[in-house]
């Protein structure tokens, strides 16, 4: 359990130039499908640091769960489970589907909603195929704005995805994820190695991970490291207002009068 550990030295040894001098570039880190496996979550989170958690509604553990995180200042996602381009896969209950009407999409979102406590945004389970429908998605993002503080994120599950788009046009507080964390060690380490790169050139970056046996032994090795390598971990809410204040400023200034004027 060593090597994913020796592969870092080696990895931040190639990139250790700062792009950013101050703040150090961050990373964030979203688990998903928390709510089932009650050993795997419980070692989920305990992981060091502000992560944060995607809890599935309707999951026999989800309440306890929640209840958790909160109490240890985590981040609480609603994983709100929705339709994807596999139709023979079983759904998840709860989940968002493009062959309901208004009033049953809604009030489904309602009910997913509250099943979830303390929970500050949502991002979709699967999703490839409702993600990419727009009349849908624009149903969603109007049903959360009335949720006040309620952001969304876009685990892109698919190239095709409206979501952030959407989102955005409704006003929402909204982000989409970069990379994932997962499966064998070799592949989480190469993945993080590419969250560190984007952190380093975007400013922030954000990983979605599964609580999975590797990827949790990974993490836990990897997460007291980060600040000795020009890395910190920030809260998934501290990075939606990052982001959220970079794009308002790059907005005002692509729509500011002295970018337009025109000289004679």
């Amino acid at each position: 359990m060593k090597r994913p550990i020796r592969f870092l030295i080696c990895l931040f040894g190639l990139f250790s130039l700062p792009l950013f001098a101050n703040p150090l570039p961050a990373i964030s880190i979203i688990i998903d499908d928390i709510g089932y496996r009650y050993k795997q979550d419980q070692i989920a989170l305990n992981l060091p640091g502000k992560l944060a958690y995607g809890i599935l509604p309707n999951a026999p553990g989800a309440i306890q769960a929640a209840t958790k995180a909160h109490a240890l200042h985590r981040d609480i996602l609603v994983h709100m489970p929705m339709e994807s381009g596999d139709r023979d896969r079983l759904q998840a209950p709860g989940t968002l589907n493009a062959s309901m009407d208004w009033l049953s999409f809604t009030r489904a979102i309602q009910k997913n909603l509250a099943a979830v406590p303390y929970a500050i945004g949502i991002n979709n389970h699967e999703g490839s195929s409702l993600t990419a429908n727009r009349k849908y998605m624009t149903w969603l993002m109007q049903e959360l704005s009335h949720h006040k503080g309620m952001s969304f994120i876009d685990s892109r599950t698919t190239h095709h995805t409206v979501a952030l788009e959407t989102a955005h046009e409704n006003g929402l507080v909204a982000t989409r994820r970069d990379v994932f964390l997962d499966f064998e060690a070799g592949a989480i380490a190469s993945q993080f190695k590419e969250l560190i790169v984007l952190a380093k050139k975007q400013g922030t970056a954000l990983a979605i991970a599964h609580p999975h046996h590797e990827t949790l032994v990974f993490l836990s090795q990897t997460l007291p490291q980060l600040e000795s390598y020009g890395i910190r971990l920030i809260s998934l809410t501290e990075l939606l207002t990052l982001r959220h204040n970079r794009r308002n400023k790059e907005w005002q200034m692509s729509s500011s009068p002295s970018r337009k004027a025109v000289k004679n």
